[in-house]
C-alpha cells in the first residue's frame, strides 16, 4: 500500500507565545523556547478516517515514516527519513516492534484469550509491550528516533552536539544506548540520575558504558531536581551553542511526536483483532511520569485518531492527579520513595503541551500559570 503523500510547510511556535515560524530542526535542536516554553506545531494536521485506513495496512516503520513526513516537511530527504527509521528499530528484539497482546479477567494469553473476551461479551482490552527495545524500556521508541534524527542533523552541518540528560531511570540508558548506536562522532552525552532513587539495572546500564563519548554523575536530591539547572545552561545562548548543547528529555518536542506511531500503530491492531472499523472508540491507560507519553496519545486524538479516555496512572508523587482532580498546579513538599522510581516525578514536563491545548492555545495564561508554578 503506498499512502497518499501529504504535502505540509509545518512550522513550530512556543507553548508560552514569544516564539512562532520556528523550523523542524530549530524545534527539534533547541529543546526550550528562547521564552522558556515547549515548542509545538502552530497547526497540526487532521487526518480523515480514508487516511487512517490507508495507514492502517503499513508495518511500524512505514507507519512511522507517513507520520513524520508531517512534522519533518521537506528538511530532510525521503531517503534519510527511510535511513533513520530503519536504523531506529533495527537493535529491537520483536519484528513488530510493539505486540499488542490481549487481556482477559482469567489471565489468558494469545488467540484462545481473546476468543474468550468476545465470547462473554467483555470490552476487549490489550497490553501494548513497549519494552522490547534495546533497554528494555519504552523510550527507546522516542530515543532511537530522536538522536538519530540529531546525528543525521549534525552530520550535515558538521557540528558537535552534547546531550544534557537528566533522568530517574528510564531516559538515560535510552539515550545512552541510542547515541553509541549512531556510532557518531559529533555526539557525545552527559547523564545526571539521582543517588539511590533509580533502579539498579538501571544504574548499572548507564554506569558501566565504555563509550567514551558519554560520561554519567549522580546528584543529591529528587527525581527533578537537576532539570531547573539543566534548563539554565540552555537558556544561556551564547554557553549552549559554544558547547553545542542539546537536551534529549521529553521537553524536547520531537520526544512525544515519535512516540505518536505506537499510538497509531496499537489502535489499528486492536481494531485488526476485533474486527473493527475505523472511527471506533479506544480507551488509553498509560504510566505517567513527566507527561510525554501519554502526551503523544493527546496529540493523536487532536490529529484524529479515534481516542476517548486518556488515563494517566501515577504514583504517590502525583502532581498530574492533583492538577487534574483539584487544579492543584504545584511541587509537594518532598518526593516520595516509590518502587515505581521511573514515575517519580514533581514537575512533569508536557503538562505545559498539554495546558496549551486544552487552553485552545492561549499562551499568556499557560505563559502565567508556568510562571507561577516555576
Amino acid at each position: 500500500v503506498q499512502p497518499r503523500a501529504f504535502v505540509v510547510a509545518m512550522r513550530f511556535c512556543s507553548t508560552r507565545g514569544g516564539v512562532r515560524g520556528a523550523t523542524f530542526e530549530e524545534a527539534l535542536s533547541r529543546g526550550y523556547a528562547p521564552d522558556g516554553g515547549l515548542y509545538v506545531p502552530e497547526e497540526l494536521p487532521r487526518l480523515s478516517h480514508e487516511q487512517l485506513e490507508e495507514w492502517r495496512q503499513l508495518g511500524f516503520a512505514g507507519l512511522q515514516e507517513q507520520i513524520m513526513k508531517l512534522f519533518v516537511g521537506d528538511e530532510l530527504s525521503a531517503a534519510d527519513l527511510r535511513e533513520v527509521v530503519a536504523g531506529s528499530y533495527r537493535s529491537f528484539s520483536c519484528e513488530e516492534i510493539v505486540p499488542l497482546v490481549p487481556l482477559s479477567s482469567s489471565n489468558g494469553h494469545g488467540e484462545d484469550s481473546a476468543k474468550r473476551q468476545r465470547k462473554d461479551d467483555r470490552t476487549p482490552a490489550f497490553i501494548a509491550e513497549l519494552f522490547h527495545g534495546p533497554t528494555f524500556c519504552f523510550k527507546d521508541l522516542g530515543q532511537q528516533v530522536l538522536v538519530r534524527l540529531l546525528a543525521k542533523f549534525a552530520e550535515r552541518s558538521d557540528t558537535k552536539r552534547t546531550f544534557l540528560v537528566s533522568t530517574t531511570g528510564d531516559t538515560g540508558p535510552a539515550a545512552m544506548r541510542a547515541v553509541a548506536d549512531t556510532g557518531s562522532a559529533n555526539l557525545k552525552i552527559v547523564v545526571f540520575y539521582p543517588h539511590g532513587q533509580i533502579s539498579e539495572l538501571q544504574r548499572r546500564q548507564m554506569t558501566t558504558s565504555t563509550g567514551a563519548n558519554a560520561s554519567v554523575a549522580s546528584f543529591e536530591g529528587g527525581g527533578d531536581d537537576m532539570d531547573l539547572p539543566l534548563k539554565r545552561l540552555g537558556a544561556d545562548r551564547e554557553f549552549a551553542e559554544r558547547h553545542g548543547l542539546c537536551g534529549i528529555n521529553s521537553y524536547i518536542l520531537w520526544r512525544p511526536v515519535a512516540q505518536l506511531a505506537h499510538y497509531f500503530w496499537s489502535y489499528f491492531r486492536a481494531l485488526d483483532s476485533i474486527r473493527g472499523k475505523v472511527g471506533a472508540a479506544v480507551d488509553i491507560v498509560v504510566p505517567s511520569g513527566a507527561l510525554g507519553n501519554i502526551t503523544a496519545a493527546f496529540i493523536a486524538r487532536q490529529m484524529g485518531l479515534p481516542l476517548r479516555k486518556l488515563v494517566a496512572g501515577v504514583n504517590a508523587n502525583d502532581i498530574t492527579h492533583r492538577t487534574i482532580a483539584n487544579g492543584e498546579f504545584h511541587r509537594s513538599e518532598r518526593m516520595e520513595k516509590t518502587l515505581s522510581d521511573a514515575i517519580n516525578i514533581q514537575v512533569p514536563y508536557n503538562m505545559e503541551r498539554i495546558l496549551y491545548y486544552i487552553t485552545g492555545g492561549e499562551s499568556q495564561l499557560v505563559a502565567s500559570w508556568m510562571a507561577e508554578m516555576e
